[in-house]
């Protein structure tokens, strides 16, 4: 299950554990779609 999910449906979580979920979960999705960008302008600058 996605940590956002995870974190924003468990009850009596306070807003610290909350924002910590979606930070961290917001940054590792951030890598992701970074890494993916990085990759398709390598590809478009390079062609073979």
């Amino acid at each position: 299950m996605d940590p956002l999910c995870r974190g924003a449906g468990t009850p009596g979580h306070r807003i610290a554990v909350l924002h910590k979920v979606y930070a961290e979960a917001l940054d590792r999705m951030r890598e992701r779609a970074n890494a993916r960008i990085d990759a398709a302008l390598r590809k478009w600058s390079d062609p073979e």
